[in-house]
C-alpha cells in the first residue's frame, strides 16, 4: 500500500468514528430532554403531548386508562413513569394521588362527591334545619340553598277555631306563631303551608290593602297576612300618606283605594290611615287636642275617611277591615289622647257603613296587653310596629277575615 493511500484510509477512519460518536451523543440529548406528557387542569389539554381534552385516548386504544383505576392500576395503564389523570363522566380530573372528582366516591381531600355527601346535612354544617345541601362540581358542599325550616306553630296556633281570637278578642296572643321566624325587615318571605279555612276558596286577588307607613315601612303585616292565608294580596300602600291630602308622589289614602278600584274588582278592602293627618299633626303634638287647628284638622281627616268608607261601597267594596293606631311611646306620649279622640269617631263611620261589612280594629288594648307582658312591640322611633307589633296588627286583622271568610274568596258550597 502506497503511503497517499495509507493516508487516506486512515482518515476514512478517523470520519467514520467522528460521525458515529456525533449522531451516538445526538441521540442521547433527545432522550434526555424528552418530558413525560402532563395534564393541564385549566386549557383542558396534555402538555407535551399534542393531545386536546377530546383527542385523549379512548378505550380499546394505546394509553387509555381507566376511571375506575388509580394509584399503580393506573400508572400500569398509562405505560409512563407517572398517573395520567382521566375525567370521570360530569367530573373533574385530579392529579392527586389518582383522587377523582365525579365518581361519586369521596376521596382524599374531596368533601363530598356527586350524591355523596359524607353524611352532612344543612344542620350540621350552617346550622339550618331546612333547605338542600348539595355538592358542586369542585367536590366542595354548596350550603347556598340551605335555610330555616318555618314553623307555623301546629294546629291552631294562628287562626283556626280557638286560635287567634275569633268573637272573643284578640285571643291566643301569646302563643300564636309561638317561636316561628320571621322574615327580617324588608327580607325575603317564606310562605308555609297555607291555614286558608276548608269553606274558603278563591286566590286573593280581590284583596286590596291601602294606607300608610304603618303597613309601607317594613312590610311586616303584609308577610304575616300572607304566611296566615297562603295568597297575595294587592299592596297600595305607601309611606307618608295622609287622609286627607296627597300628590302623585304621595297619593292619599282615597287616592290609593280609587287606584285599585281602576286596576281590578275588589272585595275585601284592608286599610289603616289618618296617623299623619291625626297623630303626628304638629299642632296636636305641640299644643295639644284643645288646639283649634288640631281639631279641625282632626275633624276634617275623620270626615274624609267616612266619605272613602262610602264611596268603596259604592264601587262594590263587600268587606272592609280597617285598623287603628295603637297608643305609641314616642313624642313622650302627648299623641295619645289624638289618638282616643279620633277612635271612636272612626269606629262610627265604619259600623255605621252601609252597602259594605265594615269591621273596625282599635289596636290599643291587644297593645296593651302585650305590653304588660314586657314585650317589645314599637321600632326605634317609638311610633311604627316592630316586628312582634306587626304580628298583633296581622293577628287582629286575620281572626276578622277568618271568621268571615273575608279574604276576598268565596264560600264554599
Amino acid at each position: 500500500m502506497t503511503r497517499r493511500s495509507l493516508i487516506n484510509s486512515i482518515g476514512a477512519r478517523r470520519t467514520a468514528v467522528l460521525v458515529i460518536f456525533s449522531a451516538v451523543w445526538l441521540l442521547s440529548w433527545s432522550c434526555s430532554s424528552e418530558s413525560e406528557p402532563t395534564f393541564d387542569a385549566n386549557s383542558q389539554t396534555m402538555a407535551g403531548s399534542g393531545y386536546q381534552q377530546d383527542q385523549l385516548p379512548q378505550a380499546g386504544q394505546s394509553g387509555y386508562v381507566d376511571p375506575g383505576q388509580s394509584g399503580a392500576a393506573a400508572q400500569g395503564a398509562s405505560g409512563q413513569g407517572g398517573t395520567i389523570p382521566v375525567e370521570a363522566s360530569g367530573g373533574v380530573p385530579d392529579t392527586g394521588g389518582g383522587q377523582i372528582c365525579g365518581n361519586a366516591i369521596v376521596e382524599g381531600t374531596e368533601q363530598c362527591d356527586r350524591t355523596n355527601l359524607n353524611n352532612a346535612t344543612c344542620q350540621s354544617l350552617t346550622g339550618k334545619t331546612g333547605g338542600t345541601l348539595k355538592c358542586s362540581e369542585r367536590c366542595i358542599y354548596d350550603t347556598s340553598l340551605c335555610q330555616d325550616t318555618v314553623v307555623t306553630g301546629g294546629t291552631g296556633a294562628v287562626g283556626g277555631t280557638g286560635g287567634v281570637g275569633g268573637t272573643g278578642g284578640v285571643g291566643g296572643i301569646s302563643g300564636a306563631g309561638g317561636t316561628e321566624p320571621v322574615s327580617g325587615t324588608g327580607g325575603t318571605d317564606v310562605t308555609p303551608e297555607k291555614i286558608i279555612p276548608p269553606r274558603c276558596t278563591g286566590d286573593g286577588s280581590t284583596v286590596a290593602m291601602v294606607g300608610d307607613s304603618y303597613w309601607a315601612l317594613s312590610g311586616q303585616i303584609y308577610n304575616f297576612l300572607r304566611r296566615y292565608s297562603g295568597q297575595t294580596y294587592r299592596p297600595y300602600y305607601v309611606s307618608a300618606t295622609m287622609m286627607a291630602s296627597g300628590s302623585a308622589l304621595l297619593p292619599s289614602i282615597p287616592d290609593q283605594a280609587r287606584r285599585a278600584y281602576r286596576e281590578g274588582p275588589v272585595k275585601t278592602l284592608l286599610m289603616d290611615g289618618g296617623g299623619n293627618d291625626c297623630i303626628l299633626n304638629t299642632s296636636c303634638i305641640t299644643v295639644g287636642i284643645t288646639s283649634p287647628t288640631c281639631m279641625r284638622d282632626v275633624d276634617h281627616a275623620i270626615d274624609v275617611a267616612g266619605e272613602m268608607l262610602a264611596e268603596a261601597a259604592e264601587n262594590g267594596v263587600m268587606e272592609i277591615v280597617f285598623f287603628y293606631y295603637p297608643h305609641v311611646p314616642g313624642f313622650m306620649g302627648l299623641t295619645n289622647p289624638i289618638d282616643d279622640y279620633a277612635i271612636p269617631k272612626v269606629k262610627a263611620f265604619c259600623e255605621n257603613l252601609k252597602g259594605s261589612d265594615c269591621t273596625f280594629i282599635d289596636t290599643i288594648p291587644a297593645f296593651d296587653e302585650a305590653a304588660a307582658r314586657g314585650e317589645s312591640l314599637f321600632a326605634l322611633d317609638g311610633f311604627h310596629p316592630s316586628t312582634r307589633g306587626s304580628e298583633i296588627i296581622a293577628q287582629l286583622m286575620w281572626a276578622v277575615m277568618e271568621e268571615n271568610c273575608e279574604l276576598g274568596l268565596d264560600i264554599a258550597q
